[in-house]
């Protein structure tokens, strides 16, 4: 993770991922916060707190969004 130097609140390199309403509100969003495999990433989170039809909601749009990224990564 990175970390900003500065001690201003909402860093967009701040360790932890804040989000409300769909919209990233600080932190940034990588391996080790979308799902490590352990149980605080933020699928586990989802899955644990909101049930499953909340996490796979989220898993279906991270695929969507992702799939859109690559394709427009040369374009």
């Amino acid at each position: 993770m990175s970390y900003g130097k500065s001690r201003e609140t909402m860093c967009s390199k701040e360790g932890f991922v804040c989000i409300r309403n769909s919209e990233l509100i600080s932190g940034q969003l990588g391996k080790a916060t979308l799902g490590n495999g352990y149980k605080d990433g933020i699928c586990s989170v989802l899955l644990r707190d909101y049930g499953p039809h909340a996490a796979a909601t989220c898993m279906n749009r991270l695929a969507k969004l992702s799939a859109r990224w690559i394709f427009n990564w040369d374009q």
